[in-house]
């Protein structure tokens, strides 16, 4: 008769354990990102491309304030969105909530993150380069450059951490940060995001938008030793910084520059870094193009563009009232983001260049916006970081874990009460 109660309470025990292990892995998942975004634009090729779900309105989903402009832009991993800001600190945001996992003191001076192997790579414009551990916001391991760091995101190829200075292309060892290469550009005075081109014939090949002197060009060297394979002058300049990078789509280079004369030309470089094609935008920007859907999508001061990528012309333009154009594009489920100076955050329908929605903050929109799971986030410059949409992520309700524990409890219960009753009488 003793045993009863006590296999009763082993099985509600051991019911109890099971849920409670059921709902950690739930909890996991709810905070486990389906669709990454680790770098600026996205990937290696800074294509500012993803198969993720992206937002239909411009529902606010939260806001993380910071104490300073954000003209960095984020990156979104194991559930965590990681952002710096001018108030000096690295944020790491919980992407469900908004709250904030840790920080990590870098500067006022700081980049863009880029987030692999378990840790954020972050430079400053003063000449460091940071790799911080993702879960914990300690550091692993810090270098100097020697040199002012350009602007932009670290490029992480395989094990290699690329950063792009000033005048030099650095190669690091993402472990522990041994300094692999340094390779120094003749006549650089700014270096733009890296690009990586892994195409059949390219491959291994590393793009550099470079600023020398009073022109723009741009540099392709061997990933593995920093080899040169070519440069190519594009237009004379009177720009101070380079903020415009390369994007490989389809093997194929795409970049935009501002010329001498203050408005900006695209273009669509072959193999060797020949002229296949360019195009004169209406306005200028020092945004990064992106690629989708066989186009090369542009932003500038005074509209948006749609360019065929076989053949430069023009699908769609609209019109738009921006004051400035930094922040990059970001393609997702059939639409086009981006911001501008004037404060606003656009979406535009990919195929027709339609306005879908638009997002005001209280600041200028220099951040370039990272994409995952329905969600877009994106810095401004009035201080707050900004998660727009409404997630795919299931969230799991906290009383559902009460209800499974009542249903189990009854389920038991149940069981012992009818064992109970199929005792003999004596």
């Amino acid at each position: 008769m003793n045993g009863f109660p006590t296999r009763f309470l082993i099985l509600v025990i051991v019911c109890s354990m099971l849920v409670s292990l059921s709902s950690i892995n739930i909890a996991q998942a709810a905070v486990t990102n389906s669709y990454e975004w680790s770098t600026l634009q996205g990937d290696e090729g800074r294509t500012g491309y993803t198969e993720s779900p992206a937002p239909d309105s411009n529902q606010t989903y939260w806001i993380f304030q910071t104490g300073g402009p954000i003209t960095s832009s984020p990156v979104v991993s194991a559930g965590m969105v990681f952002v710096a800001s001018t108030d000096g600190y690295l944020y790491a945001v919980n992407v469900t909530t908004g709250a904030k996992m840790w920080d990590f003191l870098i500067g006022t001076d700081a980049n863009s993150p880029t987030v692999a192997h378990g840790k954020v790579f972050i430079t400053s414009k003063s000449g460091n380069v940071y790799a911080i551990n993702m879960y914990t916001g300690l550091e692993v391991w810090s270098k100097s450059l020697g040199e002012e760091a350009g602007f932009g995101a670290p490029l992480i190829v395989g094990s290699r951490v690329f950063v792009n200075g000033n005048q030099t292309v650095f190669a690091f060892n993402e472990a522990v940060g041994v300094n692999l290469y340094s390779e120094p550009i003749p006549h650089a005075n700014g270096i733009a995001p890296l690009a990586y081109n892994e195409s059949d014939y390219n491959k291994g090949l590393i793009y550099a938008v470079v600023l020398g002197g009073m022109q723009i060009g741009v540099n392709g060297f061997e990933a593995p030793d920093g080899m040169g394979r070519f440069w190519v002058t594009l237009v004379p300049t009177n720009i101070e910084t380079v903020r415009s990078g390369a994007t490989i789509g389809d093997g194929k280079m795409f970049v935009a520059v501002v010329d001498i004369n203050g408005t900006s030309t695209i273009f669509k470089l072959n193999d060797f870094g020949m002229r296949t094609w360019e195009h004169q935008l209406d306005g200028a920007t020092e945004a990064s193009p992106a690629v989708a859907y066989n186009t090369v999508y542009i932003p500038t001061n005074n509209g948006a563009y749609a360019l065929d990528t076989e053949n430069g012309t023009v699908k769609w333009s609209l019109p738009l009232d921006g004051e400035y154009s930094v922040s990059s594009p970001a393609v997702a489920d059939g639409k086009v983001y981006f911001g501008l100076d004037n404060g606003y955050v656009y979406a535009l329908d990919a195929f027709t260049g339609d306005l879908v929605w638009s997002y005001k903050t209280e600041g200028a929109v220099q951040s370039s916006p990272a994409i995952s799971d329905g969600l877009l986030f994106v810095g401004s410059n009035d201080g707050n970081l900004y998660a727009i949409g409404t997630t795919v992520i299931p969230e799991f309700p906290s009383w559902t874990l009460l209800l499974l524990l009542l249903v189990t409890l009854t389920v038991a219960l149940s069981i012992y009460k009818r064992r109970l009753g199929k005792k003999p009488i004596r």
